[in-house]
């Protein structure tokens, strides 16, 4: 037997070839899969996985070539699909801790908890520990509040990301170091003070050899060197012009000396201070600890920690090794070291790895190149090569096999990695185009890909076929509002798991409190909820005793669960608490959600399900979003997001700007112990600085390279790049020009203002075409809500304004007219910059906007309103709101009164004079003061509904109505 790696190119048929191998030990080997180990990198991995080696066994079972017998022991392995070990990592090594608990001390009762959440709970911990620690070391904690200025917040962050990245930390066990550098750090400032009359007097004799800032900059030294704190000491830096160096060499000696002097202080200076912070961090982790075992809490990292504690444990072991006949794991090239120590412990040269180190992008998660090319060295693997790729069309593998046979792409990779590889695809129209624009601009970047969407959309692709990569979140949030304002139907994320999305998780959270009321990150979360939104500061005062309508209603609750169904219990929380009003302002699909939820916890509460049952229910399935308008959109992923997906189309606009950058704040340690990046502000301790920073530099360019390979490999039949005229040093923009073949275009921004329709009739037509498909949704979505919540019917501040009307100011303007006027005036104001703007920047917003009107009145519509923005400009309104402070603009709300849900939307919240200021705009016209008045009362409904919402949602404090009545520019 030897263990097997398989090197997988993207594309190459990994999954099928693992599904393949597992099938084969079961039908040839008799191996059941409950004695197989399958591990992989993600949930989402780990269910397709499980689904894929389902539909192989199926398939298996109807082949009529698959003989009785095999058919019988196929069939018996439906069985194991969910019980066997197929997971994750975390997933499968979290069911041996539970498996023994008399070692590991786990049980029901212990949660997992994700990185945001450890956050929290560790923020919390730290402020309850510090109050005591700081009495009890208080010369400690002065000197490190003195070098990091007394930032709690800094200091917070810095214990987290240690927290985090402890499992790569030596931390020494005795102050010997810290009082030796004391010593040296006072005894090398001794030495530098009695230079001090002496490196004067030089200067003074010797001033026209000196660089013209040199007297500013010794005095500086001098005067930092006085204080007691010396974490702002200056680099020392040779003050002798060089070019005089040989004209006073005893000169520039004796500066050299000097500057190597107060070098080495600093160097002192700072690793004394990594390690004060150091020693205070062993404390608070022991302490820490302490607190997560007291409330049952693990979080990813101590779940591999205790499974390797487990496996010390001989006789575990040997029953691991025993019961698992074969080892598969997936996505190889992200395991990180602590992983890889128990594969190897539980093995026994039966190890199957499948992975591909181009595609290693994950090492901000642990993830290390390095652990994988020693684990396969070590353990003898023999290499299998796959070596045709599944996916993509020919031009889009040739684009890849001449980027990894650049000289230095990828040269930290072995080149047995780097094999061509052959294409089984061809699409119709497939191409690689690279469009340069003479600007970075990213507005301009995101029309141009605008324009390149609806151009493909006119080739007959559809918009789930494209998919936009990018290197950060923010870069998809600019490119999403460009695109929802040309009306591209677009997602941002790749979770389709309806219990991952915000509203499900909080009600897990809720039933977790209800269920072990005990332990307070339950609560906490709760409190950290858009349910209560309690901050840091106010939880840690009141110890998490706050007084809240919502909280208080899952206090009766946890009284009354005993004598609660699993139905009743959910049914009182959607019922009484404002759940469901504060997720329709936060998500639209959030009812759609509930709706789906709803469904799933009756049918577990009629299959008996307790409450404890259905919380590990959640914590452990995966169940799909229902979201119908999702499906054919445009999707905007980050590069990481996209890993193991693939798409006809793919967009990589900003290739040209600022490369991804490995964060500092997660490199805390150069192999051994200190020195801490991130813990003054001058650095890393400067002797290993240098060379640091330069391998930190290779490792950005790896990374970068790989990122690059991840992304263009996700590309099924095309592929387009845009960028500006810049090549930054490690850009994509920099990776492809090496590339050869790649047809470019120069686009002038001129050239990409976006088409309109010149035709009015069928601009006409594709409006009332959009406005049916919209309403026809929005009858969809009211049937949605109607089942979702049978005795809550939804309705809307204005419809019942509508019951309430009646006639107030009779007028001669067709109704039409006035509609769309009403409309178009707000999406001005809406996207009006109050303090600057221009009739120019009016004309503009009126001709981006326009199309929304009809032509038969668009004449008349945008006459009248550009008569009510030129009276606005002048007007009492606009110095109004000119001079306020804006909160909101068009803020939607949902209330829950009289067992109705009422939806409306605020036009402008702002603050003025220390107020809160509601205010709605009204484009009503009128003459008299009697007509004025009329208009007013017309809106008191609407005042007394946005004044509830506001003070329900926004503040407390007293909030002030008033409307902006544009016709004659007043306020009232």
């Amino acid at each position: 037997m030897a263990n097997i790696n398989y090197i997988a190119s993207a594309g190459t048929g990994k999954t099928y070839n693992l599904i393949k191998n597992v099938i084969e030990k079961i039908t040839k080997e008799n191996i059941e899969l409950k004695n197989l180990l399958i591990l992989t990198f993600t949930e989402k991995a780990a269910a397709e996985l499980k689904e894929k080696i389902a539909e192989s066994i199926k398939e298996k079972i109807s082949d009529k070539n698959t003989d009785l017998k095999d058919k019988i022991k196929l069939h018996k392995q439906l069985l194991f699909i969910d019980s066997g070990y197929i997971g994750t990592f975390h997933s499968v090594f979290y069911r041996f801790l539970r498996k023994y608990p008399e070692i590991t001390k786990i049980d029901l009762s212990s949660q997992i908890i994700d990185e945001e959440e450890i956050k929290d709970f560790l923020y919390i911990s730290f402020e309850e520990w510090i109050k005591e620690d700081f009495e009890k070391d208080k010369d400690i904690w002065l000197e490190i509040a003195n070098f990091l200025e007394a930032n709690p917040k800094e200091i917070k962050k810095i214990f987290f990301d240690l927290y985090k990245n402890r499992t790569k930390i030596k931390i020494s066990d005795s102050n010997t170091d810290l009082n030796y550098q004391k010593e040296k750090i006072n005894t090398q400032k001794k030495e530098l003070l009695a230079l001090e009359e002496e490196v004067i007097k030089q200067y003074k004799e010797n001033q026209k050899f000196f660089k013209k800032e040199a007297e500013e900059k010794i005095k500086t030294v001098f005067n930092q060197l006085k204080r007691k704190n010396l974490s702002k000491l200056k680099k020392g830096e040779n003050l002798v012009n060089k070019k005089k160096e040989k004209e006073v060499p005893d000169l520039y000696s004796f500066f050299e000396y000097f500057c190597h002097k107060v070098n080495n202080l600093r160097n002192y200076v700072r690793d004394y201070n990594a390690k004060l912070i150091l020693k205070k961090f062993r404390d608070f982790k022991e302490y820490f600890q302490e607190k997560k075992q007291k409330e049952q809490i693990l979080d990813f990292t101590d779940i591999l920690l205790k499974t390797e504690e487990l496996i010390k444990n001989e006789k575990v072991r040997k029953q691991l090794k025993d019961k698992f006949k074969y080892i598969f794991i997936d996505e190889f090239q992200d395991t990180d070291m602590i992983q890889a120590k128990i594969i190897k412990q539980i093995s026994n040269n039966n190890i199957f790895v499948f992975g591909d180190p181009k595609q290693c992008i994950y090492t901000w998660r642990n993830a290390n190149l390095k652990v994988y090319f020693e684990f396969l060295e070590e353990n003898n693997f023999e290499d299998i090569v796959l070596n045709t790729n599944y996916r993509s069309d020919k031009c889009i593998v040739d684009f890849h096999n001449r980027l990894i046979s650049i000289k230095d792409y990828l040269k930290h990779i072995d080149e047995k990695y780097k094999v061509e590889v052959n294409h089984n695809k061809s699409f119709e129209n497939s191409y690689i185009k690279h469009f340069i624009l003479n600007t970075e601009d990213k507005e301009i970047q995101a029309k141009l890909t605008i324009k390149i969407i609806q151009d493909l959309i006119k080739e007959g692709q559809k918009y789930e076929d494209i998919m936009i990569l990018f290197l950060n979140n923010d870069d998809i949030r600019e490119f999403k509002k460009i695109l929802d304002q040309y009306n591209i139907p677009n997602i941002i994320t790749a979770d389709e798991n309806l219990f991952d999305s915000e509203e499900i998780k909080l009600i897990l959270n809720i039933l977790k409190y209800i269920e072990y009321p005990e332990n307070r990150l339950n609560l906490l979360k709760i409190l950290k909820s858009p349910l209560i939104l309690a901050d840091d500061k106010t939880i840690y005062e009141k110890n998490l005793n706050i007084s809240n309508k919502n909280l208080e209603i899952i206090n009766q609750i946890i009284s009354q669960k005993n004598s609660l169904t699993l139905q009743q219990i959910i049914d009182k929380i959607f019922e009484e608490t404002d759940l469901i009003e504060i997720f329709s302002i936060i998500d639209e699909n959030s009812i759609e959600n509930f709706n789906i939820f709803k469904k799933i916890y009756k049918q577990k509460s009629l299959e008996g399900y307790s409450l404890r049952d259905f919380i590990l229910y959640l914590e452990t399935s995966t169940y799909p979003k229902g979201n119908e308008n999702d499906k054919n959109a445009v999707k905007l992923f980050t590069i990481h997001k996209s890993k193991g997906l693939e798409s006809p189309v793919i967009i990589m606009p900003l290739i040209d700007h600022k490369p991804y950058q490995i964060r500092l704040g997660e490199e805390l340690y150069i192999k051994k112990e200190i020195p801490l990046l991130n813990l003054t502000k001058q650095g890393a301790v400067s002797k290993k600085l240098k060379k640091y920073k330069k391998t930190l530099k290779e490792e950005i360019k790896n990374e970068n390279e790989r990122l690059f390979y991840v992304a263009t490999t996700r590309a099924k039949e095309k592929l387009i790049f845009i960028s500006g005229t810049q090549n930054r040093e490690n850009s994509f923009k920099n990776i492809l020009e090496k590339v050869s073949n790649i047809e470019k275009e120069t686009i002038d921004i001129e050239n990409i203002l976006l088409e309109k329709n010149e035709d009015e009739e069928q601009s006409l037509k594709d409006i009332e075409k959009q406005l049916k498909e919209i309403e026809k949704k929005e009858k969809q979505r009211e049937k949605i809500y109607e089942k979702a919540l049978k005795q809550q019917p939804f309705t809307s501040v204005s419809k019942i304004m509508e019951e309430e009307k009646e006639e107030v100011v009779k007028t001669s303007v067709n109704q039409e007219i006035a509609t769309y006027t009403g409309i178009l005036t707000h999406l001005i104001l809406e996207n009006l910059d109050f303090k600057n703007f221009s009739e120019k920047d009016i004309n503009k917003l009126i001709q981006e906007k326009q199309n929304i009107i009809p032509n038969k009145i668009k004449k008349q519509v945008v006459e009248n309103v550009k008569t009510i923005l030129e009276r606005f400009e002048n007007s009492n309104l606009h110095n109004e709101l000119k001079n306020a402070e804006i909160l909101f603009k068009e803020l939607p709300f949902s209330l829950y009164e009289d067992g109705k849900i009422i939806d409306g939307r605020i036009d402008i919240i702002y603050k003025k004079d220390g107020k809160i200021i509601v205010m709605d705009f009204k484009t009503n016209k009128y003459e008299t003061e009697e007509e004025k008045q009329k208009i007013i009362k017309m809106y008191e409904t609407q005042k007394n509904y946005y004044l509830k919402a506001v003070q329900k949602f926004i503040t407390k404090e007293e909030v002030i109505f008033k409307l902006g009545l544009l016709w004659k520019g007043e306020v009232v």
